[in-house]
């Protein structure tokens, strides 16, 4: 089903990467030197998938792992809000809003000179 509903709505072939861009807008309220505590960040950017972008405002979980920092967050988006069209046919088999959930993993970069 998943298939089906890439090829055939999402069109993966037409549309093969989502992408989100985005900027943790409490940076310097997020204290990650104690490496058991998760910091909450409130994140704001914008997603653009099947060829639509969108302005998206979440909140992130962040904690160090490893020299590197981790995080999670959700959100959910709808198929509308994205122009992906669902038959009338079909629309009922298939959700409205789809979560949305992103692993990430930031490293500072060093420049070499």
């Amino acid at each position: 089903m998943e298939e089906h509903f890439n090829e055939n709505f999402f069109e993966s072939s037409k549309y093969p990467k989502a992408v989100f861009k985005g900027q943790i807008l409490n940076w310097s309220a997020i204290d990650l030197s104690n490496k058991a505590e998760e910091q909450e960040a409130n994140v704001e950017g914008e997603l653009t998938l099947h060829g639509v972008t969108k302005k998206i405002s979440t909140k992130a979980i962040l904690h160090p792992q490893n020299g590197k920092i981790a995080g999670t967050c959700d959100f959910v988006v709808s198929a509308e809000d994205f122009e992906i069209k669902i038959p009338a046919l079909v629309r009922d088999k298939i959700a409205k809003e789809v979560k949305v959930t992103v692993d990430i993993s930031y490293e500072r970069f060093e420049q070499q000179e």
